[in-house]
């Protein structure tokens, strides 16, 4: 609520990080938050993996405050 000024939401999409699966059965009970952190005219995986700088500080203050 603090970051974003409504209630979280679970989402899960895409699943392009494999090498996560693994961590995530060496760690199951760790918390990740996984972007597609990268800037303008340079999105070499597809056109949803931008992360803009004002959802990354939000991102950010959530994870923080979590």
């Amino acid at each position: 609520m603090a970051a974003w000024g409504r209630p979280a939401v679970w989402i899960g999409r895409c699943g392009t990080i494999p090498f996560m699966d693994m961590v995530g059965g060496t760690f199951p009970n760790a918390h990740y938050l996984i972007t597609g952190a990268l800037g303008l005219q340079s999105n070499v995986h597809g056109p949803i993996k931008l992360l803009h700088l004002y959802v990354g500080k939000r991102l950010m203050v959530a994870s923080a405050l979590r």
